[in-house]
């Protein structure tokens, strides 16, 4: 039995939704440039390939490293590639509980220095073939449909000659099946209960059935009437335990008493194994005699207190398999009292991996073959295969791999296709059987279907990178990460000198995990990211026709942490830990890359050094109104967000009329009680520079700031304002003058001219290179330049006077966006714009490029670690978005907080 350290037991609880499956590059596609009714879809991916800076494979019996460097374009967080970075590896240390060290140096072979005080060192496992088409097992998997159409479907099981018969809640039936025809095999139809031949019997919510190949007999789980019924191939029916009143007594079949029995399975013995309502496992086993009476079988019990026992299964060692469905967990029963969970750890989840580790999400379907269990994972709509690693034991959690053959990675993956392993799509899977020859059947619930698939003929065979390849725990001071199924392990090398120059090399820095029993060998990519001191093109890539662009999720959006069962609330943290509102609307990125984010109660602040989210003003789910330090303040309706220098931020609250000013007063940045908050723009009214009410400003939206000195500001009254303080007492409401820049001084007024000037429904703004403000006119559908003093002009989007919303790329005066709602900078002169259609990025003369395309939860190849590699890439409904000082593009979706990033090659930037 394998010996963890601590710091892998206490992992789970820091295993997040950031699965890290390796994935190649995409078809690069074109994109439109005349006007469409939306964006085009995504192509599907070429063949895949490990993809990083470069592939490590250690062998612990040799001691040896062998690191390959790995060419072309990076994912999964990675910025350069295998031509600018050289890894150097030492031969590995083997250390006490089963831990080994590898001592890492890292040379930079870019042309220019990179780094800022740290480069950080990103960590996926690679099997030998590392692709994101699936395992070798998901690929050998088919799956096809009965398309039965009738609802209420619930246990099956393998007939004679082909057929199987079936189970059907809803009319109290049960129906064999055969080539894809179903009939009426027993049941009156309604509910109630009688024995006799097929259309006088009735049933009360028959939930399961099994064949008994010894009795040449059908026997049922008739759960409404707590009784055991035996059909024999007439179709004429016989209870043979149980009675009508629930209970747990044991003894012959006519006293005997079951609580709801739910799944039936046969023992290699003859005896019948069935799990009940009340949380027992009980075993029926005929005496002799008459097969069709109940005196004639003797009911035990064999375990109780299990937690919503479901489906059932017995080995060829007549091990007991029981599915736990809401304890979300398999549990075996020896025939020596062994009791233990083989798999699951108790939280629902989809994740695979060792079966102290992996999670399932509800299981109920169980069934035997090939010296493994496969479960009908229904909420987790999957199907999941469970098999003990060569020689281990098998009362160990540890022993056992779960791995999802067909279906969806995530719960709400849900459909009806067919096709090969992860490519089919389930809704509700539930009763299961399988056969010995590798055969699976289960019922579709949601579908009204039964579906069909195979078993790959040997878990050796066809599971290298799990059979022979272990999983690693890698070690950092972050906490302990598993680099298969888990959050993205990270190793970081400081750079003493602020940067790594040119041919510059690293100290060495000790990488240690965690090693496996009976395992030598591992496999893994090693990605490096950390921004080149000069400036890349932000085409994507380095050179101007570079399309290398990746994205990658850095902390869930409560709404998918949730889908993904990680919770439900907005949490401060690490990443898998922490989430952020699926309202959060502003985003900043300050001069020394923390990112700062406008929830609708609270500012929060990532730190990519520390890789933690912490809320520095207000409170994550109480609204108000106050000031004072970060833990005191409130707001109620944050919308825009802006910092301009380290330590200083400013925050709109449309609900206040104001804009705050969150001032750090410590050099703790992360430390709540070490920001001041202030209104220094508003005063809690609605008002109009230089009109009524002339300290006030009017439901701020979108704010933006370069310069701690001014900030402009949209407003709900469709103007724009800018603010401006003469001192550096940016707190101080006294030393701030506002006035409008932009935008009727007297009324709210709706346009599309710039003599005078309206806007309609403007809603963010970014300040350029050139100090112009730059601001989405949302209901107009362009983008509108305000300069100090110099007037307004349409920079990209139709003429003045001209509305006119589409999807069009190209020069200014021809691209069309629909309700671009968010805008951010960068240094090079380009802006990156919010539209229904995704993330625009427009160019110093106003050419209009996609480079990212609204989608849905099917595009989220980012919220698992990977990312198909296009010039265009996916997201969902992009709402804040900001532009790190090295390049990265920052923005919020409802999958969180994205981080959109270049890859670099060799050469100068």
């Amino acid at each position: 039995m394998s010996h963890r350290p601590t710091a892998r037991r206490l992992a789970p609880a820091l295993l997040i939704a950031l699965l890290l499956t390796a994935c190649g590059s995409s078809n690069v596609r074109t994109t439109p440039t005349g006007p469409t009714t939306g964006p085009q879809s995504p192509t599907s991916p070429t063949a895949k390939r490990p993809v990083g800076t470069a592939l490590f494979e250690v062998d612990l019996k040799s001691r040896k490293v062998t690191v390959t460097p790995l060419d072309g374009d990076a994912t999964n967080r990675a910025v350069f590639n295998g031509s600018a970075i050289k890894f150097e590896a030492g031969a590995v240390e083997v250390l006490p509980d089963e831990q080994a060290s590898i001592g890492v140096r890292v040379t930079n072979q870019f042309g220019a220095p990179i780094g800022r005080d740290y480069l950080r060192v990103l960590l996926n496992a690679a099997g030998p073939e590392d692709d994101n088409d699936g395992t070798d097992a998901q690929r050998q998997v088919a799956v096809s449909t009965d398309p039965l159409g009738m609802s209420g479907l619930r246990g099956l099981t393998f007939g004679r000659d082909g057929a199987y018969v079936v189970t059907r809640f809803s009319t109290n039936r049960l129906y064999l099946v055969e080539n894809g025809h179903a009939s009426v095999f027993a049941g009156q139809g309604s509910a109630g209960f009688a024995d006799g031949n097929a259309g006088v019997a009735r049933f009360n919510r028959p939930t399961d059935v099994i064949y008994h190949a010894g009795q040449d007999a059908f026997f049922v789980t008739d759960t409404g009437n707590h009784r055991i019924r035996r059909i024999d191939r007439n179709g004429t029916v016989n209870t043979i335990a149980g009675t009508y009143k629930p209970g747990s007594t044991d003894g012959l079949g006519h006293v005997a008493t079951f609580n709801a029995p739910q799944f039936i399975d046969v023992d290699p013995d003859g005896s019948l194994v069935v799990t009940t309502g009340d949380g027992a496992v009980r075993r029926i086993t005929h005496t002799g005699g008459a097969q069709t009476a109940s005196v004639h079988y003797m009911v035990s019990t064999v375990a109780s207190g299990l937690t919503t026992p479901a489906g059932i299964a017995v080995g060829a060692d007549r091990t007991i398999y029981v599915a736990e469905q809401s304890a979300h967990r398999i549990r075996a029963l020896g025939t020596n009292g062994e009791n233990v969970v083989i798999a699951g750890t108790g939280a629902p989840g989809t994740a695979d991996g060792a079966g102290d580790v992996a999670t399932l999400r509800r299981p109920v379907g169980l069934g035997w073959a090939r010296d493994s269990l496969v479960v009908a994972d229904s909420g987790g709509n999957s199907v999941r295969w469970l098999f003990l690693r060569e020689g281990a034991s098998p009362w160990s959690a540890s022993s056992w791999r779960v791995l999802r053959i067909a279906g969806s990675q995530y719960h709400f993956g849900t459909g009806s296709d067919d096709g090969q392993g992860i490519n089919a799509r389930f809704n509700t899977p539930w009763g299961l059987r399988a056969r010995a020859d590798g055969t699976v059947i289960l019922t579709d619930v949601q579908n009204s279907s039964v579906r069909r698939l195979g078993l790959p003929p040997s878990t050796q065979k066809v599971l290298p990178t799990i059979s022979s390849w272990g999983w690693m725990w890698f070690q950092n001071p972050t906490g302990s990460y598993q680099a298969y199924g888990g959050s993205q392990p990270y190793y970081d090398f400081d750079l003493p000198q602020g940067s790594l120059a040119p041919g510059a090399t690293t100290d060495e820095a000790s990488w240690v995990f965690s090693t496996e029993e009976g395992v030598d060998t591992y496999r893994f990519t090693a990605t490096v990211e950390g921004p080149p001191s000069g400036k890349v093109s932000p085409e994507g890539g380095h050179g101007e026709n570079s399309n290398t662009l990746r994205m990658q999720t850095v902390i869930l959006s409560v709404r998918l942490a949730s889908l993904r069962d990680e919770g439900s609330i907005e949490r401060d943290g690490i990443p898998g830990f922490a989430t952020i509102n699926d309202d959060t609307r502003g985003l900043a990125v300050d001069p020394d890359e923390a990112v700062y984010l406008a929830s609708p109660h609270a500012v929060r602040r990532y730190d990519p050094r520390t890789n933690t989210i912490t809320t520095i003003a207000g409170h994550l789910t109480e609204a108000g109104r106050a000031t004072g330090d970060g833990t005191t303040a409130r707001f109620t309706d944050l919308t825009g967000i802006a910092a301009p220098r380290p330590g200083v931020v400013y925050v709109a609250d449309k609900a206040h009329h104001g804009v705050y000013a969150l001032i750090n007063t410590s050099g703790d940045r992360n430390n709540p009680s070490d920001w001041h908050v202030t209104q220094a723009i508003g005063n809690n009214m609605a008002g109009v520079p230089g009109g009524y009410n002339p300290r006030g400003v009017t439901g701020p939206r979108g704010i933006g700031s370069t310069s701690a000195h001014s900030v402009w500001i949209i407003d709900s009254g469709n103007r724009v304002l800018l603010a401006s303080c003469a001192t550096e007492n940016f707190g101080d409401p006294d030393h701030w003058s506002v006035a409008v820049a932009a935008g009727s001084r007297d009324t709210v007024e709706t346009g599309d001219t710039d003599d005078p000037v309206r806007f309609n429904n403007p809603m963010a703004v970014a300040v350029g290179v050139d100090r112009a403000a730059y601001v989405v006119d949302t209901g107009n559908h362009k983008i509108r330049r305000v300069r100090d003093g110099l007037g307004v002009s349409t920079f990209s989007g139709p003429a003045p006077g001209t509305v006119t919303p589409g999807y069009a790329d190209g020069a200014a005066s021809s691209a069309l966006y629909t309700n671009p709602i968010g805008i951010a900078s960068d240094t090079a002169g380009y802006l990156y714009v919010v539209t229904d259609d995704g993330v625009r990025r427009v160019s110093p003369t106003g050419t209009a490029t996609t480079i990212l395309r609204s989608g849905d939860y099917g595009d989220w190849d980012a919220a698992s670690g990977s990312t198909a590699q296009t010039s265009v890439l996916p997201a969902t409904t992009v709402r804040g978005i900001a532009v790190a000082p090295g390049g990265d593009l920052w923005y919020v979706d409802a999958a969180g907080l994205r981080r959109l990033s270049r890859i670099v090659g060799t050469g100068s930037p």
